[in-house]
């Protein structure tokens, strides 16, 4: 499982997912995020699934616990880039319902940065 985690101009904290999101996820997520966040002062997270083709239960518990981080520290949450598939799933699922999804870096981006 290989994340990788960048600061972006004190407003994001952007975490590149791998292209399987299973059970390694859960913790290693939240940990990933809490590391890079006291570095700076962030306004949100952003999870780029631009490589991300498969999401078992368990990584949809992964995002469900940062999307609780989140709301713990008063901060957004963002799905971006996911593939038609994830997508899918997310819909079947309701995710959009709860979490945000961008289409584009920028559109999370946008949103990470509106008031």
């Amino acid at each position: 499982m290989a994340f990788s985690v960048e600061v972006q101009d004190d407003a994001a904290v952007v975490v590149s997912c791998p292209e399987e999101m299973e059970w390694d996820a859960r913790e290693d997520l939240e940990t990933l995020v809490s590391e890079a966040a006291p570095r700076k002062n962030y306004k949100g997270v952003i999870l780029d699934f631009g490589k991300v083709s498969f999401v078992s239960s368990a990584g949809l518990g992964a995002i469900m616990l940062l999307r609780d981080y989140a709301q713990r520290h008063n901060v957004k949450l963002v799905v971006a880039r996911p593939r038609p598939l994830v997508v899918r799933l997310f819909n079947e699922v309701c995710l959009p319902k709860i979490i945000r999804i961008a289409d584009t870096m920028a559109a999370a981006r946008d949103f990470i940065l509106s008031e």
